[in-house]
C-alpha cells in the first residue's frame, strides 16, 4: 500500500523510529513509497524497504 493512500493522521514508522505523521509532519519524499500495517494502533504503519 502506498503511504499516499493512508489517511491523514497515520503515523509512519522506520526502524522503530518514527518517521512523521500523514498530513501533518511527514516529509513529501515518502508518500510514494510503499508502507505495512503493524500491530499496535490502528494508525500504525512500517515503510517497507524496496
Amino acid at each position: 500500500m502506498k503511504i499516499r493512500d493512508l489517511p491523514l493522521g497515520c503515523i509512519i514508522w522506520y526502524r522503530n523510529d518514527i518517521l512523521g505523521i500523514t498530513g501533518a509532519t511527514l516529509p513529501g519524499k515518502y508518500y510514494d513509497m510503499n508502507c505495512k500495517k503493524i500491530n499496535g494502533n490502528d494508525f500504525d504503519y512500517e515503510l517497507v524497504e524496496e
